[in-house]
C-alpha cells in the first residue's frame, strides 16, 4: 500500500519542484524529483523487512506486467556449443542495396572518414551490457547507447556507407580486472558473474574477492583501409562514474520514521477471513515528503549548485578518447564464433512478432527501431435513421516509412492467415538472442523471451510498443516524425513542395492528418514512458545498491471505446445479456498496456535490496503510466494505481479498505463511491490471487479521478431507443490492485476501465477524424 502512495507522491513532488526555473545542464527537473523521493527505495526495503516473516505465494509465471528474472551463468564455450552452434545460420540483410537515410547522412556528415566514424561511435554511444543486436544501428544512433552488437552494426553500416569493406567479428574478449572495472564498474566476482549472466552475456569471471580476469561474449569490427585490415572495437570504452549522494541525510528524511507515519492506519482487521487496513495516513506521508523535498531543494541550490546531474544522482559518462585510432582495441579479442562480411546472422538479432485478427508481421528490431508500428482496423460507426452499424476499411499492419521486405506477403503487408485470433486481441512476441534457459531448465535460448496477449479496440489505430534497454528522449522526436506509412506514394507532402490543394491533405508540419496526429501522440506517450523509466532505474540503482538491466517493454497504446448497450429493462444499467448497439460510442480514451522484463543484481549480495528495487521500479512505472498523460496532454483525470489508491483514501475514507487477497480467499464487500450499488463492474483481483499471487486491492469499484470525453447518448433513434452506458457512467473510473509473488520477480499494477483489466494506465482521448464520424445524422 505504501509503495503506491509513495509513487504518487513522487509525482506530486516532481511537479512542485519543476517551478524552479534556473537549472544547470542536464535534466535537473528529473534529478530533483527523483532525488527528493529516493528515500522511496529505502522506505520500501524497510516496509518489506517488516513483513518478511509472512511467506508470500510464489506465483506461476503467468502474471502480466513486470518480470524480474535472473539468468543461469553460462561460459562462452557452453553457450556456443549448447545454443549458437546449433541455431539456424540464416542471414536476413535488407540494407545491402538501400541503407536508411540516417546512416548515409551521418557517414556524409563525418566526411566518410573512417577515423572520424570510429571516434563518433567510440566517444558518443554508451555501452549497454546485454548480448546480441537489439535496437541495432538506428537505435544506437537515436538513444546514443547500445549493446556491443548494436555498436558493431552501427560502425559497420557507417563504414560501408562511406565506401569501405567492413565485417562483423563475433567471439570473446578477455580483460584484466582493472580493464573490466574501467568499463563496467564492477570488482566483485560474484556480482560480475550474475550481472553478465543477466545481460545474456556468456562469461567466465576469475578471482576470489576481487576480479582478476574476465572472458565474455563480444562483437567488434574489421575494416579494410588502403588494402590493410584494421580491427576496431567500438563498444569497449572507459567510463567516469559518480556515486549518488545520501539523499535521505541531505533531505533530513528518516526512512523508519516515514514508514511509521505512512503505515500507521487508523484501523485494521479481517473481513470473511481476509485481512485489510483502512485510514492510511496519506496526509502525514505527503507532508513528510514535501518537507524533505524543500530541504533537499535548498541543498541543491547551495551545496550542490555547481554539480552535474551525474554527481548528484549517480551515473556515468564516457571518458572521451582524444585519439581512439591509437588504441582501437582493448584486451584480447578472439573471433572464434565467426566473421561475417554481409549481414549479422539472425541468431544474434532480436525478433519481434505481432499477430492480430488474421494478420502477422515478423520483424527484426534493428530494422524498425524509431518508426511507428501501427495496427489498423476498420472504422465502425452508427448511421441512421434507423440506427445501423457501418464498417469501412481493412485490417493491416503498417510501419512508418514502409515495412522491410519479407515481413509480410503483399504490398500492404497484411500477411493474412486463418483461423483468426479473437477480435481485438493482439499477440506480441519478443525473442531475444540469449543462450540461457528459462529457469535454468528446458531448451536453451528461451530465457527472457515473452509472449503478451493484449486487447485493443477496433476503429482507431493502435500503436505497437517495443522498447529495448536504455531509451533517450530523442526517441519521442523520431516517433513524432511526419513521415507516415503512405506518404512516400503521395508526392508533395514532406519534400518542400507547397501544400496539396482540393480534396488532398497536407500531412506535413505543423498540422498533419488527424489520424496521423493521434498515432504520434500514442507513440510519444510510450516513448516518454521508456525514457523516464530509464532515468528512474538509474536513480533506483544508486538508492538500492543494485545494478538493473531493462531487456524489453512490449505492449500497445490504443483508443478504448465505451459503447452503448440496448437497455432492454429500462433500468439504466448494463445488465448481463443486453447487447451492444452496433457502431455506437459513448466515450473514448487512450490506454497504455505494457509488459516489461528487467534483471536486478545486488552489489552487496543482499536479497532485500533486490526485492526493494523491484517494487520501486514497478511503482515508478505505475506512476508514469498515468502521469505521461498529464505531461503530454495537460490532462487532469488520468488512471493508474498511483492515482486511484490515494483517491480512495481521500474521498471514501469512511468505507475504503485495502484488502490483502490470497489464493482461495473468501469474497469481500465492494462499494461504489462508498455505498452499495448494482452499477459498475466488480473488481476481480481475487481471480489473480487464485493464480498463486498476493493481491492488494481497494474495495471500491468506482475509483477516480474521472473524466468524460462524451459523444452523448443518441436518443429517439430506432430500434435502439432505450440505451445505457457500457459498464458504468464514466469509463475512466474503476478498480485498482497490485499483484506480486514472493520474491517480487512478477509484479503487476492493474487498473480497470469498463470491464477490462489493464497492466498500465490511461487518460482522455481526443476525437479523431475517424471517430468524428460516429454520430447520428442531422435528421435523427
Amino acid at each position: 500500500m505504501v509503495r503506491l502512495m509513495v509513487a504518487r507522491l513522487r509525482e506530486r513532488v516532481l511537479a512542485r519542484l519543476s517551478s524552479w526555473r534556473t537549472r544547470p545542464a542536464g535534466s535537473l527537473k528529473l534529478t530533483i524529483g527523483g532525488l527528493a523521493v529516493l528515500a522511496g527505495g529505502g522506505l520500501l526495503l524497510s516496509q518489506l523487512a517488516a513483513t518478511a516473516q509472512t511467506p508470500y505465494p510464489a506465483g506461476n509465471g503467468t502474471l502480466a506486467g513486470m518480470r524480474f528474472y535472473d539468468a543461469e551463468q553460462l561460459s562462452p564455450a557452453t553457450a556456443k556449443a549448447a545454443y549458437y552452434d546449433g541455431a539456424a545460420s540464416a542471414v536476413t540483410y535488407n540494407w545491402a542495396s538501400a541503407k536508411p537515410i540516417e546512416i548515409t547522412a551521418t557517414a556524409a556528415a563525418l566526411e566518410n572518414d573512417p577515423q572520424k566514424i570510429f571516434l563518433f561511435v567510440k566517444n558518443h554511444v554508451r555501452y549497454e551490457p546485454r548480448f546480441g543486436a537489439q535496437k541495432g544501428a538506428l537505435g544506437a544512433m537515436i538513444d546514443r547507447s547500445g549493446t556491443a552488437f548494436d555498436q558493431a552494426q552501427l560502425l559497420v553500416e557507417l563504414l560501408r556507407a562511406a565506401g569501405y569493406s567492413a565485417s562483423y567479428q563475433v567471439g570473446t574478449i578477455t580483460l584484466t580486472g582493472a580493464q573490466f572495472n574501467d568499463w563496467l564498474g564492477l570488482t566483485d566476482p560474484e556480482a560480475a558473474r550474475q550481472f553478465l549472466a543477466n545481460g545474456g552475456i556468456p562469461a567466465t569471471v576469475s578471482g576470489a574477492g576481487t576480479i582478476s580476469q574476465v572472458e565474455m561474449g563480444h562483437a567488434w569490427v574489421t575494416v579494410v583501409i588502403n588494402g590493410a585490415t584494421t580491427t576496431l572495437d567500438p563498444s569497449y570504452k572507459a567510463m567516469d562514474r559518480w556515486a549518488q549522494i545520501d539523499v535521505a541525510t541531505e533531505a533530513g528524511l528518516s526512512a523508519s520514521s516515514f514508514v511509521s507515519t505512512a503505515t500507521n492506519p487508523t484501523g485494521s482487521g479481517t473481513e470473511n477471513g481476509v485481512g485489510y487496513i483502512t485510514g492510511v495516513n496519506l496526509t502525514g506521508a505527503e507532508s513528510a515528503l514535501n518537507s524533505a523535498a524543500t530541504t533537499l531543494l535548498g541543498k541543491l541550490k547551495t551545496t550542490y549548485k555547481d554539480k552535474r546531474a551525474e554527481e548528484i544522482m549517480g551515473g556515468e559518462r564516457i571518458r572521451p578518447a582524444a585519439d581512439a585510432w591509437a588504441t582501437p582495441t582493448t584486451g584480447v579479442l578472439n573471433a572464434s564464433w565467426g566473421s561475417y562480411s554481409g549481414g549479422l546472422p539472425d541468431k544474434f538479432r532480436t525478433k519481434l512478432t505481432v499477430e492480430a485478427y488474421t494478420c502477422k508481421v515478423e520483424l527484426f528490431v534493428d530494422e524498425i527501431y524509431g518508426r511507428r508500428l501501427v495496427w489498423r482496423t476498420p472504422n465502425d460507426y452508427e448511421d441512421g435513421p434507423p440506427s445501423t452499424g457501418v464498417s469501412s476499411g481493412e485490417y493491416m499492419f503498417m510501419l512508418q516509412g514502409g515495412l522491410p521486405p519479407g515481413a509480410g506477403s503483399s504490398g500492404n503487408y497484411p500477411n493474412c492467415f486463418s483461423p483468426p485470433l479473437p477480435q481485438n486481441t493482439i499477440r506480441i512476441s519478443a525473442d531475444l538472442p540469449y543462450a540461457a534457459r528459462q529457469g535454468g531448465v528446458g531448451a536453451y535460448g528461451t530465457w527472457m523471451d515473452r509472449v503478451s496477449l493484449k486487447e485493443a479496440d477496433a476503429s482507431a489505430d493502435a500503436i505497437i510498443v517495443h522498447g529495448w534497454g536504455d531509451t533517450a528522449n530523442e526517441l519521442q522526436t523520431r516517433l513524432n516524425d511526419d513521415k507516415s506509412y503512405r506518404e512516400e506514394v503521395r508526392p508533395g507532402l514532406v519534400d518542400g513542395k507547397p501544400p496539396l490543394t482540393g480534396e488532398q491533405e497536407y500531412w506535413g508540419p505543423p498540422y498533419g492528418k488527424a489520424g496521423t496526429q493521434m498515432q504520434k501522440l500514442k507513440a510519444r506517450l510510450y516513448a516518454g514512458w521508456l525514457a523516464q523509466m530509464t532515468r528512474a532505474t538509474d536513480i533506483v540503482e544508486g538508492a538500492s545498491n543494485t545494478r538493473i538491466q531493462h531487456h524489453y517493454t512490449i505492449g500497445v497504446v490504443y483508443s478504448q471505446r465505451q459503447r452503448q448497450v440496448h437497455d432492454l429493462n429500462w433500468n439504466g444499467l448494463d445488465d448481463p445479456g443486453e447487447p451492444f448497439v452496433p457502431g455506437s460510442s459513448l466515450d473514448e480514451a487512450i490506454r497504455m498496456d505494457l509488459d516489461s522484463g528487467f534483471s536486478t543484481v545486488s552489489l552487496a549480495g543482499v536479497a532485500a535490496d533486490k526485492v526493494g528495487a523491484r517494487h520501486t521500479i514497478a511503482a515508478f512505472g505505475a506512476m508514469l503510466e498515468g502521469s505521461l498523460f498529464e505531461q503530454q496532454q495537460d490532462a487532469v483525470h488520468t488512471i493508474s494505481t498511483a492515482q486511484r489508491f490515494p483517491f480512495g483514501q481521500e474521498n471514501f475514507a469512511g468505507t475504503i479498505r485495502y484488502h490483502r487477497l490470497l489464493p482461495g480467499g473468501a469474497g469481500v464487500a465492494q462499494y461504489r463511491e462508498g455505498v452499495t450499488s448494482p452499477r459498475g463492474v466488480a473488481c476481480t483481483g481475487q481471480a489473480t490471487a487464485n493464480q498463486n499471487y498476493t493481491v492488494i486491492q481497494a474495495n471500491d469499484r468506482f475509483l477516480g479521478p474521472s473524466s468524460t470525453v462524451g459523444y452523448g447518448v443518441i436518443r429517439n433513434m430506432g430500434p435502439y431507443t432505450r440505451r445505457a452506458p457500457q459498464g458504468d457512467y464514466y469509463m475512466n473510473r474503476g478498480c485498482a490492485w497490485v499483484a506480486f509473488n514472493g520474491d517480487a520477480s512478477e509484479i503487476a499494477h492493474v487498473v480497470t476501465a469498463i470491464n477490462r483489466p489493464l497492466k498500465g494506465g490511461g487518460g482522455p482521448g481526443g476525437r479523431t477524424k475517424r471517430s468524428a464520424r460516429r454520430r447520428c445524422r442531422p435528421t435523427c
